[in-house]
């Protein structure tokens, strides 16, 4: 059974973007992570940089249940870095996610 937890990160603290186009970044991000949603996709949280922080930075947690949706993702993240000017997005998967039991 394919699984994946992943951890997907933007940013803009060098400024490239003006809060604008941040805004929109995150938007677009946002759908391209909510188009996949169904039986094959999880949104467990999503997160954003403090308003009066010097660092724009945003990061959804997914987890993914099809080998198909994470590649359909990844390639729509490339069309974003490239639309939004950006260096990278970050794919950060959770190899190994350990799940902790009340103790006894």
């Amino acid at each position: 059974m394919f699984y994946l937890a992943v951890y997907i990160v933007i940013g803009n603290s060098d400024n490239k973007l003006t809060q604008k186009e941040w805004s929109e970044f995150c938007e677009a991000l946002d759908e391209a992570v909510m188009r996949k949603v169904g039986s094959y996709l999880t949104v467990h949280g999503e997160w954003y940089s403090e308003p009066s922080s010097a660092y724009q930075n945003a990061c959804w947690s997914v987890e993914i249940r099809a080998q198909h949706i994470a590649e359909a993702l990844k390639t729509r993240l490339g069309f974003l870095c490239k639309e939004f000017k950006q260096d990278s997005i970050v794919w950060a998967v959770a190899p190994n996610p350990e799940f902790i039991g009340p103790v006894v």
